[in-house]
């Protein structure tokens, strides 16, 4: 056990014993290739798969909660994140010395829909917040 002396501010006590935002477990892989396509040109390839376990958004650690709604009280789910995993890929083309590259890139390539997690607004509305859904694009670098 650890005593500490002078907190700036009261400590808090968590029920669950779980910190928000701290997964039970969280993994990342990745697989990347690079081949010369000329004696000038190199093309390099990523693939990342990225996973997030169980959290809890707040320190209540709730896994539900009752709202009210003009049919009467109704249980939704709230505060405690499912895991959720998602796939990013890039693949680029550019100058075998490194001077210039130009790569496409998707991010939650596979488009999955998840929750990041949950909040209470000023006025103690829900929110559910949903993760990213998928992204693509160009990008292009030059090196001076």
């Amino acid at each position: 056990k650890a005593d500490y002396d002078n907190l700036p501010l009261d400590p808090v006590t968590i029920v669950s014993g779980k910190l928000p935002n701290a997964p039970d477990a969280q993994a990342s892989g990745s697989i990347e290739y690079e081949t010369a396509v000329s004696s000038s040109l190199r093309l390099r390839s990523n693939f990342t798969y990225t996973y997030r376990g169980n959290y809890f958004s707040s320190l209540n650690n709730l896994r539900q909660t009752t709202v009210g709604s003009p049919a009467g009280p109704v249980t939704i789910p709230y505060d405690r994140v499912r895991g959720f995993g998602y796939a990013d890929a890039r693949i680029a083309l550019g100058s075998e010395n490194g001077r210039w590259e130009a790569a496409l890139f998707a991010r939650n390539l596979f488009n999955n829909t998840y929750v990041e997690g949950y909040e209470r607004d000023f006025f103690g509305t829900l929110i559910e917040g949903p993760g990213d859904p998928r992204t693509y694009g160009v990008e292009a670098t030059f090196r001076f």
